[in-house]
């Protein structure tokens, strides 16, 4: 389940306590399909924080968090010719539904109205992750 209405103009992260998975992948089959060797990855960022204990953050610091582009994200889908060959003698690295960590700048990012989205290489997933709760850059 999507954690914005299209009103909104910043995406209020991901409260994992009620984010469905699943529904996230199906929403995202509909809007596209990736291709070759590519694998397409919801960038995760933890739920909007706008207070620390009793001290409230400034608006900018709260925009500024959102708008870091995490390593960590969701596997939405896995292309075609991903994983296959001599190169992944062990099988592939990832499927749709892990959270997986991929290096900064390795990958094409674009956002779904407000919702991150990173592109990257088969090869670039670096560890796959059982939850992203607790990760930080």
């Amino acid at each position: 389940m999507s954690q914005f209405t299209m009103d909104e103009k910043v995406w209020q992260g991901i409260n994992l306590d009620t984010f469905d998975i699943q529904s996230t992948i199906n929403k995202y089959k509909e809007k596209f399909t990736v291709t070759g060797t590519n694998v397409v990855v919801l960038i995760y960022k933890p739920e909007l924080v706008e207070k620390v204990g009793s001290i409230l953050l400034s608006p900018k610091s709260v925009e500024t968090d959102l708008e870091y582009i995490s390593p960590i994200g969701l596997v939405l889908q896995v292309g075609p010719e991903a994983y296959k060959g001599d190169q992944f003698p062990t099988g592939p690295y990832c499927k749709e539904g892990d959270w997986v960590v991929i290096p900064r700048g390795s990958s094409i990012t674009i956002k779904d109205v407000v919702e991150p989205i990173a592109v990257v290489d088969d090869y670039k997933v670096k560890m796959v992750l059982t939850s992203p709760k607790g990760f930080k850059k």
